[in-house]
């Protein structure tokens, strides 16, 4: 979205590969943006950030976890329309995975 310069980006880039190596479980909500804006404004108890929730920022997001998610570690790709019952099995059955480590 040009808000960042190449210098400011290799930065994050470096500080990220670090902390990186301290994560245990990444665990990805991939949420098509047309579902998330409907269920964004059937929320209640929290206001709409505008300047973060809109289509060109969450797009840009989308596009940018899509191309990078290779690289999270020990990934877990959740589908968030599935239900909620099948998102916490797979959850569940991840996080016993780690424990048995």
């Amino acid at each position: 979205l040009e808000k960042i310069s190449a210098e400011e980006r290799k930065a994050l880039v470096v500080c990220w590969k670090k902390l990186r190596k301290l994560v245990d479980l990444t665990v990805y909500f991939s949420v098509p943006l047309k579902i998330l804006f409907e269920r964004q404004r059937k929320v209640k108890n929290e206001p709409v950030d505008d300047v973060v929730l809109n289509h060109t920022w969450m797009g840009a997001l989308e596009k940018a976890y899509e191309h990078q998610k290779h690289s999270f570690p020990h990934l877990v790709e959740i589908d968030g329309t599935q239900k909620i019952e099948e998102t916490q099995k797979k959850i569940q059955i991840a996080v016993e995975k780690l424990r048995r480590k």
